[in-house]
C-alpha cells in the first residue's frame, strides 16, 4: 500500500486541471481493512468529474489487476483490469461479449459499480460472481449473482449504492471468433468517433429518460455543439461535453449546470446525472 498525491487532471478522461487528491494504491485485499473513513475507489476516471476539495478516502484498485481464465467461457478478473486489456486477453482465448465497451478504458470495477451500458447490453449481464469488501464490517465476502436485478439496475449497481468495494470478479463470456470480435471491435471505436472524439471526455453526461434520450432532450433545445468557454457539447452529440487543454474541472460543471437549467425551463425534465460528480 502507498500514497501518492494526484491533480484532479490524473484522475479523470476529462484530463484538465482540478484539485490535489491525496490516492492510496491498494497492492492486496487486505489492506482494505486498515482504511478508516468513507472510501471512494478513483478508478480510471471515464466517468468520473472532481470538482470538490477531499473529505473521503480515495483509493486506487489499479494493483488488483489479474486475469485468470477458467472452464467454460469463465473469467475471473481483477477490479483493476482495464477493459480493453480484458478484451484483448479474452480475444486470444477466442471468447468476447464486451466490445460494445471498446475502446473506453475503464476498470472492470469501475465499469460494474456503474454498469456501463452501451448499444442496448451492459456489462452486469455478464457477472456471475463477485468479491466484495464490505466497509462497515471491514470484511470480504464473495457473492453468487443469481438474479442480475439484485445487484444491477440502468446505469447502477449496489456495489455503487450500498458502498462496497469490488476487489474482482467473475464474468461469463461467449465463444466466438477472434475475427468476428476484430470485426465488432472495429465498428464499435467507428460508430463512437463519429459522434464525438475520444479525448478529453468522459461520454454521456446525463442518463436517458424513458423512452427519450438524454442527448435528443438537449439537442431539441438547441444545445448541440453548444459552447460556454473553454468546454463545449460535442457537435454529434448533445449529451456529451468535450473540455479545451485549458479548461477547469469548474468550468465542466458549469457547463452541466446549465445544461439542466435550461432542459428543465424548456421541457419541465430534470436531467439526472450518469457522469459521477466527485
Amino acid at each position: 500500500m502507498f500514497t501518492q498525491s494526484l491533480n484532479a487532471k490524473q484522475l479523470s478522461h476529462y484530463q484538465v486541471t482540478g484539485p490535489d487528491y491525496s490516492v492510496t494504491f491498494i497492492e492486496s485485499p487486505e489492506e482494505l481493512a486498515t482504511l478508516t473513513g468513507v472510501i471512494t475507489v478513483v478508478g480510471a476516471g471515464t466517468n468520473r468529474l472532481w470538482i470538490s476539495r477531499q473529505k473521503t478516502t480515495l483509493i486506487s484498485l489499479k494493483q488488483l489487476n489479474k486475469i485468470e481464465f477458467q472452464d467454460d467461457g469463465f473469467v475471473r478478473v481483477g477490479s483493476g483490469v482495464l477493459l480493453p486489456t480484458l478484451i484483448k486477453a479474452a480475444k486470444k482465448k477466442e471468447r468476447g461479449g464486451l466490445e460494445f465497451t471498446w475502446p473506453i478504458s475503464a476498470t472492470l470495477g469501475g465499469a460494474l459499480a456503474q454498469n456501463f451500458g452501451a448499444y442496448n447490453t451492459h456489462i452486469g449481464s455478464f457477472a456471475r460472481s463477485m468479491t466484495l469488501f464490505y466497509p462497515t464490517s471491514k470484511k470480504i465476502i464473495s457473492v453468487q449473482i443469481e438474479d442480475e436485478s439484485d445487484w444491477f439496475g440502468y446505469r447502477k449497481s449496489r456495489i455503487k449504492t450500498d458502498g462496497l468495494v469490488l476487489i474482482e470478479a467473475t464474468l461469463k463470456l461467449d465463444s466466438l471468433d477472434p475475427n468476428d470480435i476484430q470485426l465488432d471491435l472495429d465498428a464499435f471505436q467507428e460508430q463512437r468517433a463519429s459522434r464525438y472524439q475520444l479525448h478529453h471526455t468522459c461520454g454521456s453526461v446525463f442518463k436517458n429518460k424513458p423512452h427519450i434520450s438524454a442527448g435528443k432532450l438537449l439537442d431539441d433545445c438547441g444545445l448541440k455543439g453548444f459552447r460556454m468557454g473553454s468546454v463545449q457539447t460535442a457537435d454529434g452529440h448533445a449529451n456529451v461535453i468535450i473540455a479545451d487543454k485549458d479548461a477547469t474541472t469548474q468550468d465542466i460543471f458549469d457547463l452541466i449546470c446549465y445544461l439542466q437549467q435550461t432542459v428543465v425551463a424548456k421541457t419541465g425534465v430534470s436531467l439526472e446525472l450518469e457522469l459521477s460528480v466527485y
